[in-house]
């Protein structure tokens, strides 16, 4: 997956589903083998035209079939192959998703239920490999950022309106973000114990809430944004200018919506796994590690069916 482009992908479109499928099994978004529980032997992968991706697993001993998606990123999706590439190379692009709508022929619904996937992966790793920023020698700008702040005491009282909290460690690209309903040190304190490693010094502005951080085992100095003078070496310009990346992440209509908390995971996701890397290749590894191909038969129902291969929601 190395340095693939739109063109790249366009070209190795061309293949046939034979061959398109041996490079899936390179990159390993399938797998390359297959074991039949009942008989206790290797499947075979073979082509076969009454199926959805040209290719079975098959048992020659028992005669049974198993579909070449199981376990994968694939598994759930009927659509072609080749096109839920290029979702996800999009998705990992950043292409919008009118833009994705129009280029893949498919319907806002695909695209919406493709991108959320997306950020579950985001979402998932996240949470399975949560460790803290910061530490002995290592500077972390916290602050809190209200989204969807209604202009001139316009919109609906409240009800769009979300406070997040984060952190960002000077000099490299690990941060956290949370979403919180209040902005007290009840609520902070543990988010900062649970996120930045004792020993760190923390940049913060006058909020009281922070005040007990210096009998915490953090180094704690302030901000005052009333003045033009910042005091030493103390400033939070970092932060600040990260909260303007996560909101332009965020499309309009879904920052009060039940995603808001994935919009969060996937900024912190491209931050910590693909900031400087080569897009596709740096999803598709953490794809890999989530979404492991199954390389058993264990479930009887994953038979490969002898219908032509159907289409996700267009």
């Amino acid at each position: 997956m190395e340095g693939m482009n739109m063109w790249k992908l366009f070209e190795k479109s061309q293949c046939t589903d034979w061959e398109y499928l041996k490079w899936l099994q390179e990159v390993g978004m399938i797998t390359s083998s297959y074991s039949c529980s009942d008989c206790n032997v290797d499947m075979v992968l073979g082509k076969k035209n009454r199926c959805q991706d040209g290719s079975v697993w098959r048992c020659k001993r028992c005669k049974n079939t198993r579909t070449v998606r199981s376990g994968s990123w694939f598994e759930k999706s009927k659509m072609p192959l080749r096109k839920i590439v290029l979702i996800t190379y999009m998705w990992a692009e950043r292409f919008s998703q009118a833009q994705v709508m129009r280029e893949c022929s498919i319907s806002s619904k695909t695209v919406v239920d493709w991108f959320s996937f997306c950020r579950e992966v985001c979402t998932t790793l996240m949470l399975r490999y949560h460790e803290p920023i910061g530490g002995e020698g290592k500077i972390v700008e916290i602050d809190e950022s209200m989204f969807n702040k209604r202009k001139q005491n316009r919109g609906s009282k409240k009800k769009c309106q979300q406070w997040v909290f984060g952190g960002v460690e000077q000099g490299s690209n690990k941060c956290f973000l949370a979403k919180v309903d209040r902005r007290d040190a009840k609520t902070l304190v543990p988010l900062i114990m649970k996120n930045i490693r004792p020993g760190t010094t923390i940049y913060s502005d006058s909020w009281k809430a922070y005040d007990t951080l210096g009998r915490r085992g953090y180094r704690h100095l302030k901000v005052n944004h009333s003045i033009t003078f910042k005091d030493g070496e103390c400033c939070t310009n970092t932060i600040e200018g990260m909260w303007g990346l996560v909101k332009r992440m965020f499309p309009r209509c879904n920052r009060q919506k039940k995603q808001f908390d994935s919009y969060l995971a996937e900024f912190m996701f491209r931050r910590r796994f693909m900031q400087g890397k080569d897009s596709l290749a740096s999803f598709v590894e953490q794809i890999v590690n989530l979404y492991k191909p199954s390389t058993e038969d264990t479930d009887a129902e994953d038979s490969e069916t002898e219908t032509a291969a159907g289409s996700d929601s267009e």
